[in-house]
């Protein structure tokens, strides 16, 4: 009985199983189901232990999930030290999981995601990877291979985690006609997670921690209105003396300039940032860009 399993049974599954890996859950179905046939063909008791029936110095009889890793693991390792078509295809299968996990290295040098928790669907690199974390298990690779991400001082995979990077990725609109849930004025959790992270007080300010800041690099392609700003158009600008940005709507439109309205911030309550508060604005009653210019005796026109 245990020669059919080992070597006729088993590799039949593995042949089956070349393309898909099974969770843990899945595994512990299959040896169940192995265990009870092989006990009941061999008139075994039922409350044998389960390690005297895989164990080497026991029966011998081998376990699904052990046969997987070793299988799947020798193919990935094939795989990548082919010269040809097939080494060529798993690079880019590499270098496209790794764009897709948002990782600054090849997946197969700092992958730190256990099976339970991969959010990756039907991709084999990623799974093969997963199973391989969970067994302690690593590549050693030869430094060509690793596709180093270079740049910028916050890794966003050391920043948020890999189930935040990967939950809630459809938009409004899918939720809406693919599931029918009205997701309107809900903030979802994900967000509420990304503003405790990112906020000094998200409770009474929208300010950024000092290690988002970043310089100032404004770039300036015209000083000049573009020539499709129409009448009762909105616009914002930034005025390089005050290093302030003003919002303005165009009440005119003529030869010699344009006209723009100056609005504010209408602050509802001043002991709360106006970062925090509604989005209302209103027009503003006098500042140090007001400048009146008479159009006629009855109209007067406010520029900024």
């Amino acid at each position: 009985m245990k020669y059919i399993y080992n070597h006729v049974i088993i590799p039949r599954i593995e042949y089956k199983s070349q393309l898909t890996i099974w969770n843990h859950n899945q595994i512990e179905q299959l040896n169940k189901l192995c265990r009870s046939m092989f006990k009941q063909k061999t008139s075994l008791v039922a409350t044998i232990p389960n390690s005297v029936i895989h164990s080497s110095l026991g029966y011998g009889v081998k376990d699904i999930g052990t046969i997987q890793l070793q299988r799947q693991v020798t193919r990935l390792y094939n795989q990548f030290n082919t010269q040809g078509v097939l080494g060529i295809i798993t690079r880019i299968r590499n270098k496209q999981l790794q764009s897709e996990m948002i990782l600054t290295k090849s997946p197969t040098t700092e992958w730190n995601i256990k099976s339970c928790d991969l959010k990756v669907k039907y991709n084999i690199l990623a799974a093969t990877l997963a199973i391989m974390y969970d067994h302690n298990l690593t590549f050693r690779s030869s430094g060509q291979d690793e596709n180093i991400i270079r740049g910028g001082s916050l890794c966003i995979t050391d920043f948020f985690t890999h189930n935040e990077l990967f939950k809630n990725r459809m938009n409004q609109q899918d939720l809406r006609i693919t599931l029918g849930i009205n997701t309107k004025g809900r903030k979802p959790s994900w967000f509420k997670s990304i503003e405790q992270k990112c906020l000094l007080e998200k409770d009474s300010s929208r300010r950024l921690k000092s290690e988002f800041h970043m310089e100032r690099n404004y770039k300036c392609i015209s000083k000049d209105l573009v020539p499709e700003v129409k009448k009762r158009n909105w616009l914002a600008f930034y005025h390089e003396k005050n290093a302030v940005v003003y919002l303005g709507r165009v009440i005119e439109t003529e030869v010699e300039g344009t006209i723009v309205e100056h609005w504010i911030h209408d602050i509802g309550v001043d002991n709360i940032s106006p970062s925090v508060q509604l989005p209302i604005i209103k027009k503003c009653s006098g500042c140090d860009l007001k400048e009146i210019h008479t159009k006629n005796q009855s109209k007067s026109m406010r520029k900024a």
